[in-house]
């Protein structure tokens, strides 16, 4: 193969997504606490409050018919362990609340003790064993995957969130819910009643009642190598007017996308360059024109025969990296902290307000965008940081590649209708926490962000992932993603088929349309999540120029 066509070919299928579609009954949740401490029999305590959507009763996923299993996993040890919950030890309450239990634990049937999953509030699994061994230095990071049918919850839990490792004892608290379960099918060591067998799971998990399958990147990224080249994506300038409240009128084209209802007929046009979010009662929130000129760079990090690894960059600084935020917290709502400066620990540290104590921000996806809204009273900054390090990988041979990118989505109610976010005007910041200071450019920038009072809550958006392709997400029932309280997006009740279309790699210079639809999570802070009607999908489409620098072949296109 010749340099230029490696070359191109690289970046195509980078660009391509071609991601198999994750499980579509996966559940990623946030890990509120984890704790593994070996002694004589062990003890495992997990949960999870979020907005877990439980089985229905009587259906294929009730664990009082199926039974359940709880996996515990090391993804850098490779150890795995599964705990069987066999059916007959599950009760239903009210209709809402399974509960397992095994009071004579570890001994048969199960060496769980007791667990919970409660419709719409939380996950709790209790065990008498560790089930991994512990016994390294430090794990470095465990996950857990419980899985009820064709369900499955998972959560990952990893630094900055770990809070003591060491051998023998692994405890964290308050890790975000990762990008996306695990791929299904590991084999693991299952412990039942009495032995240990190994066993594999072929079942491919749909969620009741709808169709839906949301596209999902890679759990966890790999650790940043010397690089051996670079792939860079520059922003262009979206639509003139990605459209009103509900979508409300129509975007201007160029459009990429639509919502269609459940006789496949279009409802709404989705605009280039524009970013959606929320469930059908999202009626406060038009959605925000992206702007163009931003850039994100990744590196190519190495290759296993035709596999290539992508990693985080440090670009050129904050505004084109693609490092995770951290490690230092700080409070963003100017709540002082533990020293006066910001410092945090937790919310608590900050107010309690939910979502304050965020780690410190070190890259942006794009600058600050700005969202007028009539009244003007709910005018919004809405600030990008990327949350954890961008990755991805690209195979020559399968032709398949992956793109993960989670964000920090920063909500600041500002309520300014003219100019809901500061910008950057004769090198000096019109206002907002930096108003006076030097920055560079023109118009909104990171250099001049919003007032820290102003903050009104974090949303953890993952962009999974964004594609050269068309991706068509349907659900049947209208709820899009796990929690969903409200049928429809984008405050669009009536909605069952959000479609976006990206434009495959061509030209010189090199140009392509990426798109995708993603859910949104809540975020903690009930004005947030009633505005947008979270838990609730998301979709997005950018198009920009791609520049491809491998060194070693002297090339840079």
């Amino acid at each position: 193969m010749s340099g230029s066509s490696h070359v191109t070919l690289l970046t195509a299928i980078l660009l391509a997504s071609i991601v198999g579609a994750g499980n579509a009954a996966d559940q990623p949740i946030p890990g509120t606490k984890l704790s593994v401490q070996q002694s004589s029999t062990g003890r495992l305590s997990f949960s999870s409050r979020a907005a877990i959507l439980a089985p229905t009763p009587g259906d294929g996923d009730d664990p009082r018919t199926v039974g359940a299993t709880f996996r515990i996993f090391n993804p850098d040890s490779g150890e795995s362990a599964t705990f069987d919950l066999p059916a007959f030890g599950w009760t239903l309450k009210g209709g809402s609340i399974y509960r397992f239990t095994n009071p004579s634990a570890p001994a048969p049937p199960s060496q769980v003790k007791i667990s919970m999953i409660r419709q719409g509030r939380s996950l709790s699994v209790k065990a008498k064993a560790t089930g991994i061994t512990l016994n390294e230095q430090t794990q470095g990071r465990i996950g857990i995957v419980f899985t009820s049918g064709s369900i499955r919850y998972c959560a990952l839990f990893a630094p900055p969130f770990v809070k003591r490792d060491r051998a023998g004892s692994f405890k964290a608290a308050k890790a975000p819910a990762p990008a996306a379960c695990p791929p299904g099918g590991a084999t693991t060591s299952t412990i039942g009643s009495s032995t240990s067998s190994t066993s594999t799971s072929t079942t491919t998990p749909t969620i009741p009642t709808t169709t839906t399958t949301m596209p999902t990147p890679p759990v966890g990224c790999p650790p940043t190598a010397t690089p051996l080249g670079s792939i860079s994506f520059t922003v262009g300038n979206p639509t003139t007017d990605c459209g009103g409240r509900r979508v409300t009128p129509g975007p201007a084209a160029p459009v990429t996308g639509e919502l269609d209802d459940g006789n496949a007929v279009k409802l709404r046009d989705l605009g280039l360059g524009c970013l959606y979010l929320g469930g059908g009662q999202n009626g406060g929130l038009p959605p925000a024109a992206i702007p163009g000129g931003s850039k994100s760079v990744l590196d190519v990090s190495g290759a296993s025969g035709l596999a290539l690894t992508l990693v985080a960059s440090a670009g050129t600084g904050p505004a084109d990296c693609t490092l995770g935020s951290g490690p230092l917290r700080h409070c963003v709502n100017g709540n002082g902290g533990t020293d006066t400066m910001g410092a945090c620990a937790s919310d608590a540290d900050c107010g309690s307000q939910p979502g304050a104590c965020l780690l410190d921000a070190n890259c942006y996806f794009g600058p600050p965008l700005s969202i007028t809204t009539t009244p003007a009273a709910l005018s919004t900054c809405v600030v990008n940081a990327i949350a954890t390090d961008s990755c991805g990988s690209a195979d020559l041979a399968s032709m398949n590649s992956s793109l993960s990118v989670v964000l920090s989505t920063r909500l600041y109610l500002t309520g300014n209708g003219t100019s809901p976010c500061p910008k950057c005007s004769g090198g000096m910041c019109d206002g907002g926490a930096n108003a006076g200071d030097t920055c560079t450019g023109t118009g909104t920038t990171n250099e001049c962000p919003p007032l820290d009072t102003q903050y009104i809550g974090e949303l953890s958006v993952s962009l999974a992932p964004l594609s050269t392709a068309t991706t068509t997400v349907t659900a049947a029932d209208g709820l899009f993603c796990p929690g969903q309280l409200n049928p429809g997006a984008f405050g669009r009740f009536d909605t069952r088929t959000i479609k976006q279309t990206g434009v495959p790699l061509g030209g010189l210079p090199l140009t392509a349309t990426l798109a995708g639809v993603f859910c949104v999570p809540q975020s903690g802070s009930s004005l947030v999540d009633g505005i947008l009607d979270l838990p609730g999908p998301g979709s997005v489409s950018v198009a920009g120029n791609v520049q491809v620098c491998l060194p070693p072949l002297f090339l840079c296109l």
